[in-house]
């Protein structure tokens, strides 16, 4: 692989990916709705095209002189834009990337996924896009990721960590630095080609035992709070908050949802994932502390 055309890049997902790629050694090319917001995220390194997978033009001229093509999309928060965005656009990007002769797709998508787990929109969308993938023709790798360790910056409010409802579940927390190790590690390996694979990280926690970890290594001083769910819609309601509102939705599906796959594959092809939440705690207070030497007293302050 020579160039690689990442779509969405600049996302807290994606943007992992197009760095590990860069220093893998490959001409990453970056598609962004923002291409200015792009080009200062990246520098010189990278191409950056403007695009978007809702206008197929532009995403057929971003794939133009491409071998691969990383699709990592984020909808909402309204339920509609999730088939618009995530099945429609990861369609377009798949038959768009089959008429141009690209070699290889890859996509993330969710541990979830599933036909049984399609009674909730954002799943539903994920699961028809693996599908037009599938069946493109195009060579893929689908890879259905646990939660990110990454996702816990989003929950910190003020000074609290705020927790949706009981989530008695336990995930395999994964970093994304590890998820982008699997990924650009994958256009090289024939035994990646056409799979779908579990990412699973080295360990499983519930989300409230995640959250305390991370409140104590990774941000001092922060505390955990929880607000029901159905609390949360009404705020929304009220508030007429779509956001939240979607937040709350996804909320409440993971209530219902248990981890059951089988990610042996996976550790077959990539080895087991390094970072544990521990770790990656650690390195974030690291990073914070790094970037404000002049306040320690403060409470570290991570990527949001």
């Amino acid at each position: 692989m020579t160039r690689i055309l990442v779509i969405g890049a600049t996302g807290m997902l994606g943007r992992p990916v197009a760095r590990r790629l860069n220093e893998d050694g490959v001409r990453v090319r970056v598609l962004s709705r923002n291409a200015d917001r792009a080009r200062a995220l990246f520098g010189d390194e990278f191409e950056v095209v403007a695009g978007d997978v809702e206008r197929p033009a532009t995403i057929a001229k971003a794939l133009e002189s491409c071998d691969g093509v990383h699709v990592s999309l984020k909808a909402g928060p309204a339920p509609a834009s999730y088939d618009r965005v995530e099945r429609e656009g990861t369609e377009t990007v798949a038959r768009l990337a089959r008429e141009a002769g690209v070699k290889r797709l890859t996509y993330l998508s969710g541990a979830s996924t599933s036909k049984e787990n399609s009674w909730y929109y954002a799943t539903k969308a994920k699961y028809e896009a693996e599908n037009a993938i599938r069946e493109s023709g195009i060579e893929h790798t689908i890879f259905r990721a646990s939660w990110f360790m990454e996702t816990l910056h989003l929950f910190v409010r003020g000074s609290r960590v705020l927790k949706f409802g009981k989530q008695p579940a336990v995930v395999h927390w994964i970093a994304a630095a590890d998820y982008a190790d699997m990924v650009s590690r994958s256009y090289g390996l024939a035994d990646a080609r056409n799979r779908t694979l579990y990412v699973y990280g080295p360990e499983k926690l519930c989300l409230l035992d995640a959250m305390k970890l991370y409140c104590s290594r990774a941000r001092p001083g922060l505390r955990v709070s929880t607000l029901p769910i159905w609390m949360a819609r009404l705020l929304a309601a009220l508030a007429r908050n779509e956001e939240l509102r979607d937040v709350a939705s996804l909320m409440a599906y993971y209530e219902n949802i248990t981890e059951t796959a089988d990610p042996l594959e996976t550790h077959r092809l990539f080895g087991v994932p390094p970072t544990t939440l521990a770790k990656w705690c650690e390195i974030q207070r690291q990073g914070a502390s790094q970037a404000q030497p002049s306040a320690p007293a403060a409470p570290p302050v991570g990527e949001a």
